[in-house]
């Protein structure tokens, strides 16, 4: 009886180190996990030039990304080309190019005839404001796709990626027509869409002034744009 006793002790014994056992390893591997992916991303949407003297050996790869489809509004599927860089231990992403395709025809579009630049996740116009699914009603279309492009390395530090100067950009449903609303802008606060889909609002910084302007989503130009003044000092009002 006793070693009966003892033995069932020990299982429970066992079963308790186990299970310990069992926790620690999830959680070190949530720990790898979750540094692994900080560390993939932490330098996210930039690709870094190659240097002649640069000894490290960089790996690079490019594949298509998760596609964004949008049958039930365009029949229109928008693929990123992606690119990453593998080097110290680092590595850094970014989307470099989007491909259009059209879910009925199998017809497709680049956005751009190169992969140069960087680019943001697109953010897409429905007329009216409706609903991501809408039904098939013609005044439920998306009208346009607006990015942020970054075309060059405006602060010299061999390295394209979001604290580059960027352009605006708008580009038709089926990926054509791009146009770029505006150039070499420092850095972009908020865009936004208003009146039903009909008006791109943009606030954005040029240098250091701050400027808040508005595009026809219709017409893909500029409506009107206002510089707005900023404090930059004490006021002399009170003394």
């Amino acid at each position: 009886m006793d070693n009966i006793k003892f033995f069932r002790i020990l299982w429970r014994f066992n079963a308790i180190i186990i299970a310990m056992a069992s926790l620690a390893l999830i959680v070190v591997s949530i720990t790898i996990l979750y540094e692994s992916k900080t560390r993939m991303y932490s330098q996210s949407s930039s690709v870094y030039f190659h240097d002649s003297e640069q000894t490290d050996e960089i790996e690079e790869e490019w594949f298509f990304g998760k596609m964004t489809g949008f049958h039930q509004i365009n029949n229109t599927f928008a693929i990123p080309l992606e690119f990453t860089q593998k080097f110290s231990q680092k590595t850094t992403a970014s989307i470099r190019n989007y491909l259009f395709v059209d879910g009925h025809t199998q017809s497709s579009t680049w956005l751009f005839p190169h992969n140069n630049f960087v680019l943001s996740t697109p953010n897409y116009v429905l007329r009216n404001g409706v609903d991501e699914y809408p039904s098939y009603s013609s005044s439920n279309k998306i009208i346009a796709w607006y990015f942020i492009v970054y075309k060059a390395d405006t602060n010299k530090d061999k390295a394209l990626k979001t604290n580059d100067e960027a352009s605006i950009a708008l580009v038709k449903p089926d990926g054509t027509g791009y146009t770029e609303l505006e150039k070499n802008v420092g850095n972009i606060i908020k865009a936004d869409v208003i009146n039903d889909g009909s008006h791109l609002v943009l606030f954005f910084y040029k240098g250091k002034e701050f400027y808040v302007s508005k595009y026809s989503l219709d017409e893909f130009k500029k409506i009107s744009e206002q510089r707005i003044e900023t404090i930059g000092k004490k006021s002399d009002l009170y003394d």
